[in-house]
Formats: C-alpha cells, sequence, structure tokens
C-alpha cells in the first residue's frame, strides 16, 4: 500500500482542519484528499456511493480496499509517523469498541467542533484547554465504566 485516497466532507470546517492536520504530518503511506461532494469521486471510485451515503469518513487503498468510519480513521492515523502504534492500539480487539465510541462522537459533534476551531487560533484553542479542567465523573475515577458496564480501574 503506497497511496490512501481520503473522501472527506468539503463542506465542513472540521473535517477541513482534519486534512490539514494529516496533510501536514509525517507519512510511511501517501495520503491523498477528495471532497466526497466532487465529481471526482464518483469518477475515481465508481460505486462508492453506498460509502459516501453513510456520511462517515471513507478511505480507499491504492489496491482497491474500501474502509468507512472508525476503520477509515485507524487507517489514516496507520498511515502517519507518530501515529502508528496509536492505530495498531486502536485496531486490537479490545480497544476496537473504544474507538468507535471516539468516532461516533467526533462525527455526530463534527459541526459543533468546526465552530470551535474555527474562532480560534492554535494558540488560542491550546490556552482555553489547558485552561479547562478535565471532567470528573460524578463518583470518581473508580466509578467511571466503558458503555459496556466493565470498570477501567476495578
Amino acid at each position: 500500500m503506497n497511496t490512501l485516497y481520503v473522501l472527506y466532507d468539503a463542506e465542513c470546517a472540521f473535517c477541513a482542519r482534519c486534512r490539514e492536520w494529516l496533510e501536514n504530518e509525517p507519512a510511511f503511506v501517501s495520503l491523498e484528499f477528495i471532497p466526497r461532494q466532487s465529481p471526482q469521486a464518483a469518477c475515481r471510485f465508481p460505486g462508492i456511493e453506498p460509502w459516501l451515503a453513510s456520511g462517515e469518513l471513507v478511505v480507499v487503498s491504492d489496491e482497491g480496499a474500501v474502509y468507512c468510519g472508525p476503520e477509515a480513521f485507524i487507517l489514516c492515523l496507520y498511515a502517519l509517523m507518530d501515529f502508528r502504534e496509536w492505530s495498531e492500539r486502536l485496531a486490537c480487539p479490545a480497544l476496537r469498541p473504544f474507538a468507535r465510541q471516539i468516532f461516533d462522537f467526533i462525527t455526530n459533534n463534527r459541526h459543533a467542533f468546526a465552530h470551535v476551531f474555527v474562532r480560534y487560533t492554535d494558540d488560542q484553542l491550546a490556552g482555553v484547554l489547558r485552561s479547562t479542567p478535565p471532567p470528573v465523573c460524578g463518583k470518581g475515577l473508580a466509578g467511571c465504566a466503558l458503555t459496556t458496564g466493565r470498570r477501567l480501574i476495578a
């Protein structure tokens, strides 16, 4: 695999910002970005429409494999030099449901995230995040659980 074609929502500011981030990261695998709304997407990948209809991130390898949603997200991380280890961890069976939850949360809230990313520069956003205390579960860390009901810490 030498190239991944990332079909992203060019009308979403958050997706465009993610594209910029991916483009600026050193990569093992070349990433080529194609707006999902463009005629180029359907022309270049005949039959891709069912995957695009999902509204999720879609990645196509130069070998013709299609990845959608969290799998596409994990594959993008796999392409990056500094995030390959994370992709391998998120792809393991124990963390795969967590990867799905993260991806679904980001996907379902991407328009809200877009407003934050458009409003602040990187330095301003970093300052806001540094000054915001982390969320705390009602029962403390020992009471936190995944949606499966298993405790993170026994």
